[in-house]
């Protein structure tokens, strides 16, 4: 008792020193409840309530009046927690903000026992019950309120408001209408109606409805926001968009508009004014939680999936456990391939609801990454049962069917799936994989094309037309094709594989070559278990045109790094006698011209950002390393230049990545293309600064000797650094 005296005592010395103080005020408020002093809490909350956002305030008062017994004043209390149009609102009470639970229901038992048998008693503990989320006590007790007054005021109101959020929306919609035979000018009610039948699919009886509540109450907003939804679901967004601008120019730009707002841009995939109008929802209330979960889809579709998370993380802040906030973390996670990290997600949604069909799509999706090809089909397979219609979850499966080599059932899924939804550009895509797979180029070619013809610019479609040139010899053309590819994701949830494109074009160039010493050599060319020189050397350039051909600034980034790196590993063999075998040159060589192949699966405009990067941006540039890795393993070039394409950015300081080595763990062919790689591109302009001049390139690698790279490797390239410059002049 003496501590929550002194609890009190400092809480009122708080208050005194800010009496405007909402939040103190309710502290105090609480701290009163905790002491059974009722009245004084009444006295404190009264004054809370005639604050902004006093709703809180409100729904206290009508708990202790209910504590005490005293219904009429409860009721009263409850009934004015409205909204910005002055309706009834249960989802703006802070429910945390509430004396604890155990002693709200044992105040209710004893006021159920001891009070006189009134219609109106059943109504205020039903009204209780439902804004504490039990909705079937609240039922039981209107419906016992119903029993003894058929006519009870508000009473049909409460029921059907009741089972619209149980989304019975048949049985909300007749209590409505009975409601609306006893108060046919509630314009409330007229709205609620209008909501039903857009819930059931009747839009004309919606606008009816909202025309109506609008008349009846010319500034009523939410009824305009209504007005909006029926257009914007019957796909007429223009319209739509009309009806929402009225309520801002009337300057009641409440969350609720700009949130509708939110919802016309996303529907049009006008991304940016979405974000924009979501961002105000938000601002104007911080509790919204649909402002959270659509915003974050926003941002997931404009691929910023880190920004996408750390926004539900602070909507689970006012939301905990929102099984649809934390859907969205789920996805956010997984876009950025942290997959073990989105699974343990997905294991707390499962503690709550096992049943989503859009969970189901993403643990599939992070066990197919995980290379749990067959725990993913089980988990897919079983979301099918449940969904058969889901063609997301279907293409999964074929997925899956793929990466397990299970083509025929891949096949089969995919061509199912074009049956039903033939202009389905990723059903096209993985078929075209499938039959690449099966060894079937030209049906695979096929199938890309059509995908590439559904989504223009996503990179497969400068493939298509290259190897078309490849086919008819057009050599010539290619450089100009691969000039415009940008490999990029064009769906978030489904990027395209770079490695399969390359590979379908590097096999096609490889088929050529063979087929051009066939008929040089005059006799049958012997099928070999790995590629001949000048073959892999057509096939290395012509990746090269691919990745570098992207864009200006890079275009001859690979070969010059590639030109120096062999520079300096022959200096360092002149004057190490012998430390590096001419296969060892080959690889350095051949290292340095893939050293950047993943940069193929980084977003062009990532690349040529000028502002800094974000921190997912700079995390989409450090995977290069390992995507280029996927690449070169795919398209069978010699092993020993996989660690030149991982770990080029490695430090001897282990500050590099992605491995963090450090010291003697980096091999020497590895810290030999890294050098070159660093000073080709400080001496080359970028989109976001020009280059360095030769000295300052020099200067800066001298600073790092002992940091980023060895004093050894950098005293052998101070040694050649006219070369160097010759190297970088010549190719340009």
């Amino acid at each position: 008792m003496d501590n929550i005296n002194n609890l009190i005592t400092n809480q009122e010395r708080l208050v005194a020193e800010d009496p405007n103080n909402a939040e103190k005020l309710s502290q105090l408020a609480n701290l009163y409840i905790k002491d059974g002093s009722f009245k004084r809490a009444i006295k404190t909350l009264e004054k809370c309530s005639k604050m902004p956002n006093g709703n809180n305030a409100k729904y206290l008062m009508g708990i202790i009046y209910l504590l005490e017994g005293g219904l009429g004043y409860a009721f009263k209390s409850l009934q004015t927690v409205t909204d910005e149009d002055g309706d009834f609102c249960f989802h703006k009470i802070d429910k945390s903000n509430l004396p604890p639970k155990d002693l709200i229901y044992k105040s209710l038992e004893n006021f159920e026992n001891s009070a006189k048998e009134l219609p109106e008693k059943y109504m205020a503990i039903g009204f209780i019950y439902h804004a504490l989320g039990n909705y079937d006590e609240a039922l039981r007790n209107y419906s016992k309120c119903i029993e003894l007054d058929p006519e009870c005021d508000l009473i049909n109101y409460f029921m059907g408001v009741t089972y619209f959020e149980l989304e019975n929306y048949p049985e909300a919609g007749v209590y409505f209408q009975k409601e609306l035979k006893q108060r046919p000018k509630s314009h409330n009610t007229t709205y609620l109606l209008g909501i039903t039948y857009l819930k059931l699919g009747n839009s004309q009886q919606a606008s009816a409805c909202f025309n109506r509540a609008i008349k009846l109450k010319p500034d009523y907003v939410k009824a305009y926001i209504g007005m909006s939804s029926a257009y914007r679901l019957s796909g007429n967004y223009k319209q739509a968009e009309k009806w929402t601008m009225q309520p801002i120019k009337a300057k009641k730009d409440t969350a609720d508009v700009y949130f509708e707002l939110g919802e016309i841009y996303l529907g049009t995939k006008n991304y940016d004014l979405a974000e924009e109008n979501y961002r105000k929802a938000i601002a104007k209330d911080p509790m919204l939680s649909d402002g959270y979960i659509n915003l974050s889809k926003v941002l997931i579709a404009k691929d910023k999936n880190e920004e996408a998370f750390k926004l539900v993380t602070r909507g689970e802040k006012y939301h905990p456990k929102n099984i649809k906030l934390m859907i969205q973390k789920a996805i956010a996670v997984s876009n950025q391939k942290k997959y073990k990290e989105a699974l343990k997600i997905i294991e707390e949604i499962e503690k709550i609801d096992q049943n989503d069909q859009e969970l189901a799509y993403i643990k599939g999706k992070c066990l197919l990454y995980l290379e749990n090809a067959q725990n993913a089909i089980n988990v897919i397979k079983k979301a099918i049962e449940a969904n058969p219609n889901d063609l997301d979850l279907r293409k999964l499966y074929g997925i899956a069917m793929l990466k397990l080599d299970k083509f025929n059932p891949a096949e089969n899924e995919f061509k199912n799936i074009i049956k039903i939804k033939a202009d389905d550009p990723f059903a096209n895509y993985y078929l075209g994989t499938t039959y690449f797979s099966l060894g079937d180029t030209p049906k695979a070619i096929e199938f890309y094309k059509k995908s590439a013809d559904l989504i223009k610019n996503n990179g497969l479609d400068g493939f298509v037309r290259a190897y078309e040139h490849i086919q008819s010899k057009e050599l010539d053309k290619i450089p100009l094709e691969l000039k415009n590819v940008g490999i990029k994701p064009i769906d978030t949830e489904k990027e395209l594989s770079a490695f399969s494109s390359i590979q379908l074009l590097t096999s096609a160039f490889y088929d050529l070559s063979k087929k051009e010493q066939e008929k040089s050599k005059g006799k049958e060319v012997v099928e070999e278990t790995t590629l001949t020189v000048d073959v892999n050397d057509s096939m290395t350039n012509f990746i090269i045109n691919a990745c570098d051909g992207r864009d200006g600034f890079s275009y001859n980034h690979s070969r010059r790094v590639s030109k120096i790196a062999l520079r300096l590993a022959k200096h360092i063999n002149q004057a190490s006698k012998d430390l590096i075998s001419d296969d060892d040159l080959k690889t350095i060589e051949l290292g340095g011209l893939l050293h950047d192949i993943g940069m193929m699966y980084v977003p062009r405009d990532i690349i040529a950002k000028k502002k800094p990067l974000t921190n997912e941006e700079f995390s989409r540039i450090t995977k290069h390393t390992e995507y280029g890795e996927i690449i070169v393993k795919k398209n069978g070039f010699q092993r020993n230049i996989i660690p030149i394409v991982r770990n080029h950015h490695e430090k001897i300081n282990g500050n590099g990545y992605p491995d963090k080595m450090s010291q003697n763990q980096i091999p020497l062919s590895v810290m030999i293309v890294s050098i070159a790689d660093a000073f080709e591109a400080m001496v080359s302009a970028r989109p976001y600064r020009e280059g360095y001049s030769i000295e300052k390139a020099v200067a800066t690698i001298n600073k790092r000797a002992g940091i980023d790279f060895a004093p050894g490797i950098v005293n052998a390239f101070m040694d050649i650094i006219p070369e160097v410059s010759r190297i970088i002049a010549e190719i340009h």
